[in-house]
């Protein structure tokens, strides 16, 4: 049990693992900043989807990171909506699903695979992301940094691989933005820069609008492999 009247919505479910410099609200929505924010996961999904639909080949694939860019924004509006342990685990399940494609991608880049091989990877790094975040909590963010970490390696030896035939821009966007955000991310959760009674605005919802950006610019940086990835 939390330290809220018995009166709040949330009361009778398990409070969250983690922590952020938000103060909790006794309301249907305890963290506003952190909840609100989800929505720019959402309009990027939208966006995503919207310009994957309009290219010649319609990619399946480019528009799966839209759909997987909403599911982040509703699993985490839900997470911080309630301070609850069930919806953090959704919302993890988010995050594993947006590395995981990113991992699949390039594996398939590396050496072309059949659909069904491809389908077993995902669902095994994700199944077994989310069991053990569900097990060992708070996991997730070191299991998520994992992911990242397979992704920049794979993505490192086709840069090498490749040298001078693909475009990294949209790539680089992600990295800086990535740093951006984690450092963001790092300063509210270890409440180095921190104003409780915001919520408006602080590091974590910070966090969540530079990250729906990098969701976009991954998609923009792998439209160039549409025909590989699909």
């Amino acid at each position: 049990m939390n330290n809220h009247p018995s009166t709040c919505p949330w009361d009778h479910f398990e409070p969250a693992s983690l922590k952020f410099c938000e103060q909790e609200l006794c309301s249907w929505i305890t963290q506003p900043a952190n909840t609100w924010s989800n929505l720019a996961f959402i309009i990027a999904g939208f966006v995503i989807i919207h310009q994957a639909r309009k290219l010649n080949q319609k990619s399946k694939g480019l528009a799966l990171i839209g759909w997987t860019a909403i599911f982040v924004g509703v699993g985490s509006f839900m997470f911080h909506m309630s301070g609850t342990f069930m919806f953090e685990v959704i919302d993890q399940a988010g995050m594993f699903f947006i590395s995981g494609i990113m991992v699949v991608f390039n594996l398939n880049r590396i050496k072309t695979l059949p659909k069904k091989y491809l389908y077993l990877i995902f669902t095994t790094l994700t199944v077994v992301s989310i069991g053990a975040n569900i097990i060992w909590k708070p996991l997730g963010i070191p299991i998520f940094g994992l992911h990242l970490t397979i992704f920049l390696t794979t993505e490192l030896f086709l840069y090498c691989r490749d040298y001078g035939k693909f475009r990294y821009k949209y790539l680089h966007f992600f990295v800086v933005l990535f740093i951006l955000s984690f450092t963001a991310w790092t300063l509210d959760v270890q409440g180095i820069l921190c104003d409780p009674e915001n919520h408006l605005i602080n590091g974590h919802s910070i966090w969540h609008v530079l990250n729906s950006f990098c969701i976009f610019y991954i998609y923009k940086f792998y439209r160039q492999f549409s025909k590989e990835i699909d």
